[in-house]
């Protein structure tokens, strides 16, 4: 074998290799289109199968396509938090923990937090905001906080500018 032997060789198994990428890619795609059309086709079946009583199967912001059963609501815990919004930086929570003492526990403020408050006789809940801190690589909110240590009795929020002194973080 000479040399331009070995070139034409490794160009045909090249072009062989070029063709079978070219055949399977062909394939794969064959077999998407075959896959999409079918997942439409499930789609569409799925939509028909779902009509509400009122014949109308269009979805709305209350009612998805599928969905035919009537609302279930969450049973949501007194102490549960609905929701936290972010606290911009430089804000803090001085925790009072009823025992004098000579540094004071500075916790970063982190949120704030929407907390359920009581359950009401018409189903609805009560909410109030409170203040979400960093204590003790925990996130808390003073009603956890209260629950976890019986010693601790009320907090003040502060600005880091308008504090002025200087403060033991925990």
């Amino acid at each position: 074998m000479n040399v331009d032997d070995i070139i034409a060789e490794r160009i045909a198994a090249a072009r062989r290799r070029a063709e079978a990428d070219k055949q399977r890619r062909q394939e794969l795609a064959e077999a998407r289109q075959h896959g999409l059309a079918a997942r439409h086709a499930q789609r569409l079946r799925n939509q028909a199968s779902a009509r509400t009583t009122d014949g109308d199967d269009s979805p709305t912001l209350r009612r998805s396509v599928n969905d035919t059963t009537e609302e279930k609501h969450m049973k949501i815990a007194t102490g549960n938090v609905h929701h936290v919004a972010p606290c911009p930086p430089g804000w803090l929570v001085v925790l009072n923990n009823g025992a004098d003492q000579e540094q004071e526990i500075v916790c970063p403020l982190i949120g704030w937090a929407t907390v359920v408050e009581a359950h009401l006789a018409d189903g609805t809940t009560s909410t109030a905001v409170q203040p979400a801190f960093l204590y003790l690589n925990t996130v808390w909110t003073p009603g956890e906080l209260r629950e976890h240590d019986t010693e601790f009795s009320g907090y003040e929020i502060r600005s880091r500018e308008i504090s002025g002194r200087q403060v033991t973080r925990v």
